[in-house]
């Protein structure tokens, strides 16, 4: 199964990530392609601010990047409060936007053996 998702800001990252989750297939049987003119997929504009009181106007509990795992993010923040400093000691708290960026794109990372980055952008698909 091959798959193409045009756009790889935080809306790409994550329809990569749920389409990976739902094929079923095995590793081997799933490439997806994202194709993204950015360095880094995940951020999108919205999470590639670098400014601290840029915060996300809504509550890590509402964040996650997996509805079925509610509390997805706030588990990683805890992983991560030693390494980033993180200051959410509940899943209520607003969490800088440039982290929530981080966030998607370490989950991406966990999909580089079925995840093939096209640096650039899609101005015409054949699909023949």
């Amino acid at each position: 199964m091959r798959i193409a998702v045009v756009g790889g800001g935080a809306t790409g990252a994550l329809a990569a990530l749920h389409l990976a989750r739902v094929s079923g297939k095995p590793a081997s049987e799933i490439d997806i392609s994202v194709i993204e003119p950015a360095a880094e997929i995940g951020r999108g504009l919205a999470y590639t601010t670098n400014d601290p009181r840029h915060l996300l106007n809504v509550r890590v509990a509402n964040m996650s990047a997996f509805a079925d795992e509610p509390d997805h993010l706030f588990r990683w923040l805890e992983r991560e409060v030693v390494v980033r400093g993180i200051n959410c000691p509940t899943p209520f708290c607003f969490i800088p936007r440039s982290l929530y960026g981080a966030y998607l794109a370490e989950l991406l990372r966990e999909l580089s053996d079925i995840l093939y980055i096209i640096s650039g952008s899609a101005a015409s698909i054949s699909l023949n």
